[in-house]
């Protein structure tokens, strides 16, 4: 039972951190380009 729960746990914390790692990729792009824009 505690191992279920467990790993449980650690999917949810690798969802979060790819969705973070999403997250910050499409950030990265959409600065670029904004930067593309002004320039």
């Amino acid at each position: 039972m505690i191992l279920m729960i467990n790993n449980q746990k650690d999917l949810k914390k690798e969802r979060l951190s790819e969705a973070l790692r999403e997250n910050l990729k499409k950030r990265k792009e959409f600065l670029k380009k904004i930067k593309e824009r002004k320039a």
